[in-house]
């Protein structure tokens, strides 16, 4: 792939590799929140929680272009991973410690059940609202994660579920919020960077079948993106072609589940 090396579009060469000299991480979390179960609408209940996650010595690994980006600000660290030669840029990209990685947010959910017929439907919501991510490498600066694809500022899950005894159906869709590939880019760079938010809806349903009167079969199918949503494409590398911006997308599309369990 290529990155951007001193204002020049660089071929580079990377090998992934594991780090024998990582040191442990130590978290310090702090997180708090209120439930709600009124006593005037059975079976519904609400929660917030605020989280406050500070770990030092940090796991990760950075990006081609965050190594080169760290580089040119003065960190010996991400300079120690590459080398440069004329026309070309190899290295190795390994899990590094980091030195501080901080995320803040709060978590919201919502929950809503009754009977329904023999059965019973249950509605349910997730969101997530991060409100900050960074992380620091050691003489280094701050590296804004917050509004990237793996962590959005907002991003939640909705299901409705219906289960009886014989039979079951579930519905649910994965939202992740807008994005910016890249923030610690320059401002005018931002723009072309921005990606829309992305909506996932997937369906399951199962019948559970046999004698007696916990039947011992269930046939289940599962239809996963089933809106066939495709990923967003990366500009962050300037290459011939373009590739997933992240695995927090779904890189496969619409596919399709069915099988049988038995019980014994």
């Amino acid at each position: 792939s290529n990155v951007v090396f001193q204002g020049v579009t660089t071929q580079a060469i990377f090998q992934q590799s594991g780090n024998p000299n990582l040191e442990p991480e130590k978290a310090d979390t702090l997180t708090y929140g209120v439930v709600l179960r009124p006593g005037f609408i059975p079976g519904l209940q609400l929660s917030a929680d605020r989280f406050d996650i500070k770990i030092e010595d940090a796991i990760g690994t950075l990006t081609l272009q965050n190594t080169i980006d760290q580089c040119a600000a003065g960190n010996t660290l991400a300079c120690a991973q590459f080398q440069v030669q004329p026309g070309l840029i190899t290295g190795r990209l390994q899990p590094l410690n980091l030195n501080v990685q901080e995320v803040s947010g709060w978590d919201f959910e919502a929950s809503y059940s009754r009977p329904v017929g023999t059965g019973n439907i249950r509605f349910r919501g997730l969101v997530t609202h991060l409100t900050e991510a960074f992380q620091q490498v050691p003489g280094g600066v701050p590296l804004i994660l917050l509004g990237q694809p793996q962590t959005p500022e907002w991003s939640g899950l909705g299901s409705i579920d219906y289960d009886q005894d014989r039979f079951g159906l579930n519905a649910s869709v994965r939202y992740i919020g807008r994005a910016i590939n890249d923030p610690n880019r320059p401002l005018d760079d931002l723009e072309r960077q921005r990606i829309p938010a992305v909506a996932y809806v997937n369906l399951s349903g199962r019948f559970r079948f046999g004698p007696g009167g916990e039947p011992p079969y269930e046939l289940y199918a599962v239809v996963n993106n089933l809106f066939n949503e495709q990923p967003p494409s990366s500009t962050r590398r300037p290459s011939s072609y373009n590739e997933p911006v992240n695995l927090t997308y779904d890189t496969i599309g619409r596919y399709f589940t069915l099988g049988v369990k038995a019980a014994f």
